[in-house]
């Protein structure tokens, strides 16, 4: 499995652990018996990141390593165009996204890297 856009949690954060993180809720996703487990991390009471854009979910699966998730789809809402769009995840746009997710996390504790 190729290890890019990777949520890296710390020991005592393991998401599957964590139901709630300040305004963000981590559900567990209709998954096959045999695959990965996959979790929606999804804001309550979205932020915006910019003027028009809304960080909403980040889906997520697990990979060989328990504490290494990778990122799936990041969905956010342009309220210009009053719409949800999924973030191509190599773009400055997801960064910004992720670079938000992980400072408010570190509001409550939960520390992860990105890489």
């Amino acid at each position: 499995m190729n290890l890019t856009h990777c949520l890296h949690f710390s020991t005592f954060d393991n998401p599957t652990q964590l139901s709630k993180i300040g305004n963000w809720v981590i559900t567990f996703l209709n998954t096959t018996e045999n695959s990965p487990t996959q979790l929606a991390i999804s804001n309550v009471i979205p932020r915006q990141i910019s003027n028009d854009l809304q960080l909403r979910t980040l889906h997520i699966q697990q990979t060989e390593q328990e504490l290494v998730w990778q990122v799936l789809k990041l969905e956010y809402f342009d309220s210009a165009h009053a719409q949800m769009f999924e973030a191509d995840l190599n773009t400055d746009l997801t960064q910004n996204f992720i670079q938000q997710l992980m400072h408010e996390f570190a509001r409550y504790d939960v520390e992860l890297c990105y890489s």
